[in-house]
């Protein structure tokens, strides 16, 4: 706790708590000279600027796209590496990136259109569930609270690839990983047959028909 210091709103500690207290006040005093949208915080302000900008300064290493920012590299890195660390606290599956949990959650736990008593109950139930992570004071479910320390705190990776020896937080990825060991290519287009060891790339795949045709890109793959 040396040197943060605490919200009295929320109880929680922080090293730049005025940056911080913005959250609760709604204070947003950093604008954006080209289209007047506001910001708490300058960091923010200076990554909604490349939309304008269409500056992209993060690149990734291994396939040469790029994003205007780190957290989207970042999740755009999990596609090669086969890692899906986000997962729902509440059924879980996991996902390669925050946005695509976030959707999950919405559809399948909390959709207030179609089953909104059965929604609260589900509401009522995660949050009995929920306990405090001692590291990062997330609401963590507590089916899910040791994984969680294990792999987002302590790098804990328990799952190792036998040929390789690469290592994984979950068994899932290992066995994804294992196609490219074993040349098995599980995933195919129910339409021309093509197969692909990962699945991302089959939702890339782009079938030009039957037969086993495909795009010039694909042929030179």
């Amino acid at each position: 706790m040396l040197g943060r210091k605490v919200c009295d709103v929320c109880g929680k500690a922080f090293t730049n708590l005025a940056a911080h207290k913005r959250l609760h006040t709604g204070e947003k005093p950093y604008k954006c000279d080209v289209c007047r949208a506001s910001f708490a915080h300058s960091s923010n302000l200076k990554d909604h600027k490349r939309l304008h900008t269409g500056e992209k300064p993060y690149k990734c290493d291994i396939c040469s796209a790029s994003f205007a920012h780190l957290s989207n590299l970042k999740d755009h890195k999990l596609i090669h590496t086969k890692e899906k660390p986000y997962f729902c606290e509440m059924c879980g599956r996991s996902f390669v990136s925050r946005r695509y949990l976030r959707y999950h959650v919405q559809k399948s736990h909390f959709d207030e259109k179609t089953e909104p008593e059965k929604n609260l109950i589900i509401r009522k139930k995660y949050k009995e569930t929920k306990a405090e992570c001692k590291h990062c004071h997330k609401l963590v479910s507590r089916t899910f609270l040791q994984r969680h320390i294990r792999t987002q705190h302590l790098g804990e990776r328990p799952y190792s690839c036998k040929i390789c020896l690469k290592t994984f937080t979950q068994a899932g990825t290992l066995k994804g990983h294992m196609h490219h060991h074993t040349g098995e290519r599980p995933y195919s287009c129910a339409v021309c047959y093509k197969s692909y060891a990962a699945k991302v790339n089959l939702r890339k795949h782009k079938c030009l028909g039957p037969k086993g045709a495909e795009t010039e890109e694909e042929r030179a793959s």
